[in-house]
């Protein structure tokens, strides 16, 4: 039996910061992918109806929403944006392991969990995202740099099953010369 590897891209509030969702949505249908990520942000015109439109306007099904910074920094478990999930028709949710915590940290086990009741509380599938070894943002590096086992894919592979959970895995994270 043979699978396809799907390529999605994500879409923030940042990039392009001072480009509109129509020039990132006519950019990456360019590029051949398969479909986008949202990431959820603050900006106002991340409304559910224009993502809507783009998506179809452009053939560029929503494939996952990925949880809002503030959510991926542990600073508010944010539940909120599942429901846009939902709206925009995926049940895909991406989540990062949480920045300097490692896996094996009774915080760390807790917030697992969590996600794992989430998902079976609001019926989607929640995808662990690996970590970079370091963040582009040099401020977040210093304040919570990632942990060593969260950049390591075996160990959040490990995570993932031991918590029924998913794994997305972004190659942009990865950073290596080889595999």
């Amino acid at each position: 039996m043979s699978q396809q590897l799907l390529i999605n891209a994500s879409v923030t509030d940042f990039a392009p910061l001072f480009g509109t969702l129509d020039y990132a949505f006519k950019g990456l249908k360019q590029t051949g992918i398969n479909g986008v990520e949202i990431v959820i942000g603050i900006k106002s015109r991340w409304s559910v109806k224009r993502l809507r439109q783009l998506s179809e306007k452009y053939a560029l099904p929503i494939a996952s929403i990925h949880q809002p910074i503030w959510s991926g920094l542990d600073l508010s478990f944010d539940e909120q944006f599942v429901a846009i999930a939902k709206e925009l028709g995926t049940k895909i949710v991406v989540f990062h392991p949480l920045s300097g915590v490692p896996f094996d940290h009774p915080h760390m086990q807790k917030y697992l969990q969590r996600l794992s009741l989430l998902q079976e509380k609001k019926g989607i599938t929640v995808c662990l995202e690996n970590l970079p070894t370091k963040y582009n943002v040099k401020l977040v590096n210093y304040f919570l740099p990632p942990d060593k086992s969260t950049t390591d894919i075996i160990k959040l592979f490990s995570a993932v099953k031991q918590y029924g959970l998913k794994a997305t895995l972004d190659i942009d994270h990865l950073r290596i010369p080889a595999p």
